[in-house]
């Protein structure tokens, strides 16, 4: 079997790396791939973004799996454009929704009785002024679209209010993925990412990770995309039954909806 690997990150050296290993693999694609993958995988020489051009390279190369890493071109749909002609390792466009706007993310644990916290979502600096005082700090921003693992801060004032007020809604550091923001309460407590494989038919837990995201020691610093993580984090019996329910009201909701989830 021949498979593209879209990405060009540590995560997808870390898929080409086992991707290689197995005896089911012919060989491995990339695009614009970094220096490290670049000597494992053979480079196709096209722009992710046409997808004609995408399209023939995988009927040319007889590419059978296209293994997508990145949250972007699945947030755009790359899924959609190429699932026709190749098995695709990740969601749907609509499916996608779920990591690429966190307001969709929201109603969709609401409407699944999946814990979280208690929000409401603004689309101007001066509705987000006026409900912070609803909230006790620290308050929690978190940007509703893709930020790189940027878009969340934290503020325990009213002048760091105004100050994250004025980058998302007039400087717009974040463009259009801050059209919307949730303001959210301040949850205290470990971290832990929870990994499963979905198929749409059944699904399967695989691994954790705890992710330190504060750019300084003690927990400081504005959050990162990644300073650093631990796998696997040892869970409780109680906290593992936790894990099982939330993983399993997920799956079920995206049955429900009909969403096409194929992927972590």
């Amino acid at each position: 079997m021949n498979v593209l690997v879209i990405g060009n990150g540590a995560r997808e050296h870390a898929i080409i790396y086992m991707l290689k290993k197995s005896p089911k693999i012919d060989k491995i694609y990339s695009i614009k791939p970094n220096a490290a993958i670049k000597k494992m995988t053979t480079a196709l020489q096209i722009d992710l973004n046409d997808g004609a051009k995408l399209r023939t390279a995988i009927v040319e190369n007889a590419i059978e799996l296209v293994v997508v890493g990145p949250e972007k071109p699945l947030v755009d749909g790359i899924a959609d454009r190429i699932a026709d002609i190749c098995s695709v390792f990740g969601p749907t466009k609509a499916a996608a929704q779920l990591e690429g706007s966190k307001v969709f993310a929201k109603d969709f644990m609401n409407r699944y009785d999946i814990p979280t916290a208690a929000c409401i979502v603004v689309n101007s600096a001066a509705a987000a002024r006026q409900k912070a005082v609803d909230f006790d700090f620290p308050h929690v921003w978190k940007v509703d679209g893709l930020a790189g693992g940027k878009g969340v801060f934290i503020s325990n004032s009213a002048s760091q209010d105004e100050a994250i007020i004025e980058k998302l809604f007039v400087d717009r550091i974040f463009g259009d993925s801050a059209n919307e923001v949730i303001l959210e309460e301040f949850l205290a407590g470990e971290e832990l990412s929870v990994f499963a494989l979905f198929d749409n038919h059944t699904y399967k837990y695989f691994s954790n990770a705890k992710d330190f995201k504060r750019a300084y020691d003690n927990n400081l610093g504005p959050n990162t995309g990644g300073m650093g993580a631990l796998s696997p984090i040892a869970v409780s019996e109680e906290e593992s039954d936790q894990i099982d329910s939330i993983i399993n009201k997920t799956f079920q909701g995206i049955k429900k909806e009909g969403l096409d989830y194929r992927g972590v």
